[in-house]
This record gives C-alpha cells, structure tokens and sequence, in this order.
C-alpha cells in the first residue's frame, strides 16, 4: 500500500479533485474525520491496515486448509472487515487507543488517493474499472467510519455507571461489544453485496459467448467490480453445479 496515495489523498487541492465524482466531499469527509491524527500518524496507521489484512489473509488460509485464495479475491475493505472481526487489531508504535473508525477513514483515504493519482497520470475524461471500484471502496470505508460509534471516555463510562448506581464494566468490554455489533452488521452487508455480484458474473457468463474460463472472468471483473480470480472462482464453482467441464 503506497503510503504517497494517502497523502495525495489528505493535500491535494480541492479544486483538483472537480473530476472525480463525489471526490470534494470525500476529501472533505476524510480530512474532518482525521483531525488531530497526523500524516505520519496516519501513514503508521495505514502499514497497520496492510499488516491486518496480512493477517486476516494467513488466517484465511489456515483455516481452509489451502492458499488457493489470494488478497486479490477480495477487496481490501473487506480483508480489514475480516481482520476486526476476528480482533486481529494491530496498533503503530507510540500510538494507543485508535477507534476502529480510523482504519476504515485511513483506508477510505487511502483508495480516493488511488483515484487521485490515476487522475494525474491519466488526464482522460474516462475512468478506468480500477479506478471506479476504488472510489466505490472509497466511499464504501467512509460509510463504515460513520456506523461505528464514537468511543466513550474513560470518565463518562464511570459518570454514567455511578449515575445509575452501578459498577462499571470494564471498559473495554462494553466497546468492544458495541463495535462487535457494527462490524457483524457490516459484514452481512458485504456478503450480501458480494451474493449479487457473483449472480450478476454468473448471469453474464452463461448468456455470453466467451473463448476460455480466464478471458470471461476478466470480462466480467470490470462490469461486477471484483478481481478476475474470484469471478474465475465462481465461475468454475457455477459450471460443476451443472456438471460442466473444460476451461
């Protein structure tokens, strides 16, 4: 992950990002949310992200038994939903108590940074199928940012546990429950996105007329917006459900 698209993300002009769809108010939605988080902060967080969906990769393949899938099948976004799910939570050095919101604002501003740089290479009107998916993912990671509530201190979990005559619970453990919460509710809403897209590729491959496997999963990967393996996966899962063979 190119620490450089982050910052493009948190310094370029706002007027240079008129071309991308909904890029201003992205920008500014980021930005807002990691007030008080520095660049360097920032960039710590995001080799964290990275090390997060390492794991949640590893762990992936240990629990299948098998390294037949890669990081590529998924989009990032949902590595990081897998990696807080299963509470690998990595924090950078010198850095403590980061709400689980961050991450997904660092990664959110880390994929329109990816748009942003295309953006400068590319100078066309057009955008690619790469670059739509991360400004998809992009506003996507904004939108979990916001689901998940903001952390309470340490001092208004104690005032409200003696305002009702009760022992606190530990802190840690009334947070973590809530997050847990959100984080299943947004894992459902991934699994159900990714139900419809892989209807969607299986839909477009056995109405079309394509040469071999791989060239109708890179087909289809542009117009479902997921990596050509995991729609060759889906596909090759499709035709043994109908005893088909070849590639």
């Amino acid at each position: 992950m190119n620490s450089q698209h982050l910052r493009l993300a948190l310094t370029t002009p706002l007027e240079n990002l008129l071309g991308i769809p909904q890029g201003i108010q992205l920008a500014l939605d980021v930005r807002d949310g990691l007030k008080g988080v520095t660049p360097e902060q920032s960039v710590a967080i995001l080799r964290a992200i990275n090390g997060m969906i390492e794991s949640a990769l590893l762990a992936h393949h240990e629990l299948m038994g098998s390294e037949f899938t890669t990081r590529n099948d998924y989009r990032d976004i949902e590595w990081l939903m897998q990696a807080l799910v299963d509470q690998i939570h990595l924090v950078p050095a010198g850095q403590t108590n980061i709400p689980k919101s961050v991450y997904f604002l660092v990664l959110a501003a880390y994929k329109l940074g990816c748009v942003i740089d295309q953006r400068l290479q590319h100078k066309t009107p057009t955008f690619s199928a790469k670059s739509v998916a991360n400004l998809l993912e992009a506003q996507q990671a904004w939108a979990y940012a916001e689901l998940i509530p903001p952390q309470p201190t340490v001092e208004e979990i104690m005032a409200k546990a003696w305002s009702e005559g009760l022992t606190p619970e530990p802190m840690t453990s009334a947070i973590d429950t809530v997050h847990k919460a959100q984080l299943k509710r947004a894992t459902d809403a991934r699994h159900h996105t990714n139900r419809i897209a892989k209807k969607q590729a299986i839909d477009l491959y056995f109405s079309g007329d394509y040469r071999t496997i791989d060239a109708a999963a890179t087909s289809i990967a542009e117009q479902v917006f997921r990596a050509p393996g995991t729609v060759r996966n889906w596909i090759f899962q499709a035709r043994r459900e109908r005893d088909l063979s070849g590639k």
